[in-house]
C-alpha cells in the first residue's frame, strides 16, 4: 500500500493505526498527525507543539494519541452542526488529558472492545485505567478543553512485580493480562483480582506475545519459531508450531479469526486462528517491519 504523505519536511513516521471510515492515521516525528484516506492526505494536526506522538489507537470513530510527555490526545470527528456550518476538519481535539507518569513517553495503547476501558503502557511501568463516560470528563461540544485537576481515570491495576518484562499483552472480553519476563517465565493474570490464570517456564528467549480476544489462546514468538498454545486451567498446552526466524511482532485480529507475524525477513505471514493454515504471505517491505495493526473490521 502506498501512502500519500506532504512535502514539508514533517520528518518520518512514528506510529500508525486504522481508523473507521477507511481512514488512516499516522503519526510523525515533527509531532503532527496525519490522516489519509484512500491515499490522499485528509487532515493534517497537531496536538502539542511541544509534544511528539509515540503511538495511536482506534476510539469508536475517533482515536486515542499518546506522546512523550505522558500525555493523552482525546480526537473525534465533528458534529453535524459543525458540518453544515461548512467545517471541513476530519477530527477535532476534544480533550487532553495528563497520564501522571511524568517524564515517561507512552509507548503502546490498547482500548476495549466497547470503547469504555484504555490500556497504557508506559517505557517504565503498566497502567491499566478506566475511562468514565465522555460527557462527563468531556463536556458538550468539540474545543480544546484544559486539563482539569482532577484525573478522570481510575487506576485499575498497576505495579505488577514480575521482573524485567520483554513483551505484554491484554485483553477485555476476559480481564486477562500476559506477561513474559526475562527468566523466560509467561504468566497469564487476572488484572482485576491480580491473580495468576496460569504460569509456564519456557526453554526458550520470547520476543513477543498475543493473547486471542476470547482468552482462550496465547501466541509466543521467539529466535527460531512461533508457538500457539491452548490456555487451559492449570497449563498452556502447545497447539500448533510455525518456522517464523526471529519472530519479533505478532498480532490478533480484532474479532480474533486471524493473527499476523513477521520475523527476520520481514515477510508478513497471515494465518486463520483456529486452523493453523496460512491465509497469505506479504512480501517486499524495504525497510524493517516493526510493528502489525489490523483494520477494526479484519479486513486490512
Amino acid at each position: 500500500m502506498v501512502v500519500a504523505t506532504l512535502d514539508d519536511g514533517l520528518g518520518a513516521f512514528s506510529c500508525v493505526a486504522w481508523l473507521m471510515g477507511n481512514l488512516l492515521a499516522l503519526g510523525r516525528e515533527s509531532g503532527h498527525l496525519q490522516v489519509n484516506q484512500d491515499a490522499e492526505v485528509k487532515g493534517l494536526l497537531q496536538p502539542d507543539p511541544e509534544d511528539s506522538l509515540t503511538t495511536l489507537v482506534a476510539r469508536g470513530r475517533g482515536l486515542v494519541a499518546g506522546g512523550r510527555k505522558g500525555r493523552l490526545y482525546f480526537y473525534d470527528p465533528p458534529d453535524a452542526s459543525l458540518r453544515k456550518s461548512g467545517s471541513k476538519e476530519v477530527f477535532l481535539l476534544t480533550r487532553t488529558l495528563d497520564a501522571h507518569i511524568p517524564g515517561r513517553a507512552i509507548s503502546a495503547l490498547a482500548v476495549s472492545s466497547g470503547g469504555n476501558e484504555l490500556l497504557l503502557l508506559s517505557l517504565s511501568s503498566v497502567l491499566e485505567r478506566e475511562e468514565k463516560q465522555l460527557d462527563t470528563v468531556l463536556g458538550k461540544g468539540f474545543g480544546l478543553l484544559d486539563d482539569q485537576e482532577h484525573d478522570p481515570f481510575r487506576l485499575a491495576c498497576a505495579g505488577i512485580g514480575c521482573g524485567k518484562l520483554v513483551c505484554m499483552d491484554a485483553i477485555s472480553y476476559l480481564p486477562y493480562l500476559a506477561v513474559v519476563t526475562h527468566d523466560r517465565v509467561v504468566r497469564i493474570l487476572n488484572y482485576q483480582t491480580r491473580q495468576t490464570v496460569v504460569v509456564k517456564q519456557l526453554m526458550d528467549d520470547v520476543q513477543c506475545c498475543a493473547l486471542h480476544p476470547s482468552g482462550s489462546m496465547l501466541l509466543l514468538g521467539s529466535h527460531d519459531k512461533l508457538r500457539s498454545y491452548c490456555v487451559a486451567q492449570d497449563e498452556l498446552q502447545v497447539l500448533a508450531e510455525w518456522s517464523v526466524k526471529k519472530c519479533h511482532s505478532v498480532r490478533f485480529s480484532p474479532g480474533g479469526a486471524f493473527f499476523a507475524a513477521v520475523g527476520r525477513t520481514n515477510a508478513i505471514s497471515v494465518c486463520y486462528s483456529f486452523t493453523s493454515r496460512q491465509h497469505c504471505l506479504l512480501k517486499g517491505h524495504v525497510s524493517a517491519v516493526t510493528d502489525l495493526v489490523f483494520s477494526p473490521d479484519d479486513h486490512l
